[in-house]
């Protein structure tokens, strides 16, 4: 696709065939006299400046190459998570030949610069003087790091469009994309900026953009000043039958049920972080601002069958303090999970069981089928606490048996066996693990036969200790 030459605009663009004038649209489309009815041709809005007093045809007829004046030219600036890309383009190629204008190598680029630093930290987004804004300065290396960098990279940029103020005040248009209001304050707004905001050439980049670099610089110069091709048959459009209109409306439909889900899918994540983070307070304050349910159904539904609502999640991760809030909120204990399972079931630990029993007992039998949901008779505050002490005090006399039952043991092996006995014992283990080393270290030179008898003699030997033994304990 070329340039878009006309030296009679007004033969051959018709001036009624221009839609999307007066609309928001960033693409003005056109018809011409001399193409078929279908084709409509496209130009970026942002690449003219008329009021209502001027056509579109006037304009676009001004914006004509003009082989007298080539000097003209356009600056295109992108700043966004530590990187920068800077360049300023004429409107005319290195050569003569048009048709090779989009050609990275014809491009007459006269200025361009690119930086990078380390802002933002990886895998979390964000600058650090933004994660400072909301949360406060945190002091460690990487941050200072950032942050040095989110300095140098402001001076950098700056210094660079100072260098650039006199190509930069001959500029026809000014594209500039500054995610962020750091890239933003980088640009505009300090003393003696070379950008002003209210300056009438400086345009938004009207579509999506990459990484920062010279060669999405020259894309998007590529993409705004190409002119759009686009068949059109307007006719057919308008006898359209009625089952394709439903289908359109099917699709309409589907892509706004996508839409749903994948909200869904981000409020799952954010329940479930709030949940792992073990704060009752702002699990609450999400579920009631975003207008959620208490039994909210993680998406997607497949992959979390054991774990389906916040409840069942809080049981399971024995979380009883949540448990008891999410009850208390409204939640209900009887929905089961993918596998069948109530909350109830699936609990960690008896702390989670008992608080659900506590809830039995204050949220009352009319409030829940409880037997439904599996939970066991109601317990109040203080006969968990007598359970616990009563189980604590278990747990206790449990050690202290066994630890009597070991003390008993040694001191009878102490008392008990003769020492010629004991010592005989003793010699006895040091030989043999002495020729066991030996057998194993010569094992694999020795015959069949010989490697049979050893075994023999290991396992009689093992005979005599054990029936030793058996008389010493006896």
């Amino acid at each position: 696709m070329e340039q878009l030459f006309v030296s009679k605009a007004e033969k051959f663009i018709e001036e009624k065939s221009v839609e999307s004038q007066k609309t928001k649209d960033p693409i003005i489309w056109t018809t011409s006299t001399k193409l078929k009815k279908s084709l409509h041709i496209g130009f970026y809005r942002s690449l003219f400046d008329y009021d209502s007093s001027q056509t579109f045809i006037s304009v676009l007829r001004e914006n004509q190459l003009n082989i007298k004046n080539k000097n003209r030219t356009i600056a295109l600036i992108m700043v966004g998570g530590g990187n920068f890309a800077g360049m300023i383009v004429s409107l005319y190629p290195k050569t003569e030949n048009y048709k090779n204008y989009f050609k990275m190598d014809e491009l007459n680029v006269l200025h361009h610069k690119t930086f990078h630093r380390y802002t933002t930290r990886r895998k979390q987004g964000g600058s650090q003087s933004t994660c400072d804004s909301g949360k406060g300065a945190v002091i460690s290396a990487g941050s200072n790091l950032r942050r040095y960098n989110e300095a140098a990279l402001q001076t950098e940029i700056r210094q660079l469009l100072t260098s650039w103020k006199h190509a930069l005040d001959k500029s026809e248009l000014i594209f500039v994309r500054a995610s962020g209001k750091l890239s933003h304050k980088i640009l505009f707004g300090y003393e003696n900026s070379v950008l002003s905001i209210t300056d009438k050439r400086l345009k938004k980049i009207p579509f999506t953009t990459r990484r920062a670099t010279k060669n999405e610089l020259i894309r998007c110069f590529n993409e705004l000043t190409m002119a759009k091709i686009a068949d059109i048959d307007m006719e057919e459009i308008e006898v359209i039958p009625e089952t394709q209109i439903t289908n359109l409306t099917n699709i309409s439909k589907t892509i706004v049920a996508d839409k749903e889900f994948e909200i869904q899918k981000k409020n799952t994540s954010q329940i479930i972080f709030l949940i792992k983070k073990g704060n009752p307070q702002k699990l609450i304050d999400y579920i009631e601002k975003n207008a959620l349910s208490y039994d909210f159904q993680f998406q997607p539904i497949s992959f979390y069958q054991h774990i389906s609502t916040p409840l069942h999640l809080s049981s399971s991760l024995s979380l009883s303090f949540i448990v008891i809030t999410l009850l208390e909120k409204g939640a209900n204990p009887t929905i089961r999970n993918g596998n069948g399972k109530t909350a109830y079931d699936i609990a960690g630990n008896k702390t989670t069981q008992y608080a659900f029993r506590l809830c039995r007992a204050s949220l009352g039998e009319e409030r829940w089928d409880w037997g439904l949901a599996h939970v066991a008779s109601p317990l109040t505050e203080n006969e968990i606490k007598k359970r616990e002490a009563q189980s604590k005090e278990l747990k206790i006399k449990t050690l202290q048996e066994k630890q009597r039952q070991k003390e008993e043991l040694k001191k009878l092996i102490e008392t008990s066996p003769p020492k010629n006995l004991d010592t005989e014992i003793i010699k006895k283990k040091s030989i043999i693990s002495l020729s066991l080393e030996k057998t194993l270290q010569d094992q694999r030179n020795l015959s069949p036969d010989i490697q049979k008898r050893i075994e023999r003699e290991k396992r009689a030997r093992a005979a005599e200790e054990r029936i030793k033994k058996s008389k010493l304990l006896g």
